[in-house]
């Protein structure tokens, strides 16, 4: 039996790699890596057997950006081995106040068959919202900004919406713009 022992700084390196998901590969300088691993966010959840909820719509939202592009109709060609990056802004206009937790980015396929979504955790800052709406110091924190690992989606088309979820109801904003994951 043969024993290898590592130096302190081999085992932390060591230990790091593993950790990070990555694996050698064929000759010892050689690494694969898991994306998913590496890329420190989360895939979304499919969403299965949803409960039927009554539904509400907020019209006060914008989905801007996808991965920094306008979401201006179609966004094609993002790569699904990677982050996909969304922002915009969301206003309860049933309250008027920008949205608490339980806000979620979900998303459709082309055929409408199937759906994921994200939470949205990080609110930001937009006084251009504040300004918009007659300066209500409410709506400091209607902007959102959201990323997920995109490499267990299949490719095509989708399309996102906004979700406000409680145990009652949801109230959705959002629907029209498309992007596509190749």
């Amino acid at each position: 039996m043969h024993v290898l022992r590592l130096s302190p700084f081999a085992t932390c390196v060591a230990v790091c790699v593993l950790l990070s998901g990555c694996m050698p590969v064929g000759d010892h300088n050689a690494m694969a890596c898991d994306d998913s691993a590496d890329m420190g966010a989360a895939p979304p959840a499919e969403v299965l057997n949803a409960p039927a909820l009554p539904q509400q719509a907020i019209t006060t939202c914008n989905i801007e950006f996808v991965n920094n592009r306008p979401l201006l109709g179609h966004v094609d060609g993002l790569a699904r081995i990677g982050l996909v990056n969304f922002k915009g802004w969301i206003v309860d206009s049933r309250q008027w106040h920008s949205l608490r937790p339980q806000l979620y980015l979900q998303f459709r396929d082309a055929a409408g068959k199937r759906m994921w979504e994200v939470p949205i955790v990080e609110r930001t800052p937009r006084q251009d919202i504040v300004a918009a709406f007659n300066a209500n110091p409410n709506l400091l924190l209607s902007g959102f900004d959201v990323t997920f690992y995109a490499g267990g989606l299949p490719a095509g088309y989708y399309s996102p919406r906004l979700v406000l979820r409680n145990k009652r109801s949801e109230a959705t904003c959002g629907g029209g713009p498309v992007f596509e994951l190749r």
